[in-house]
């Protein structure tokens, strides 16, 4: 599989909007992207593990607004939904077997880096 490394913008919920209730170290490999896109009538969606990580070191923090961050990801498919500009949710790590995970944050792909 193929690696891709992409810089994005996320917004973390604080915990009273049922966002985490801890930070998290960087890198951290404790949320997922969930990605949702248009292909005519039809919605498809992807989950993509990932390693997060901040430009300064410093932990992702619970009500983070637009902190940008680079994530990499290991999926053939992520070339496809992680474009710039495309819009992703945020969830828990543990939520990726279940039907509907739990959004704890948003974000925005800004921009590719080639690996």
């Amino acid at each position: 599989m193929r690696r891709y490394k992409v810089r994005t913008l996320i917004t973390l919920l604080r915990p009273e909007e049922g966002g985490l209730k801890h930070e998290l170290l960087s890198p951290t490999h404790s949320l997922v992207v969930h990605v949702r896109r248009r292909e005519g009538t039809k919605i498809r969606s992807h989950l993509f593990e990932t390693a997060i990580t901040t430009d300064d070191d410093e932990p992702l923090v619970p009500g983070d607004k637009d902190r940008l961050v680079t994530i990499l990801v290991t999926d053939d498919q992520a070339s496809e939904y992680l474009q710039p500009g495309q819009q992703f949710d945020l969830w828990p790590e543990h939520d990726v077997g279940a039907a509907f995970g739990k959004n704890v944050g948003t974000g925005i792909v800004s921009q590719r880096v080639f690996v």
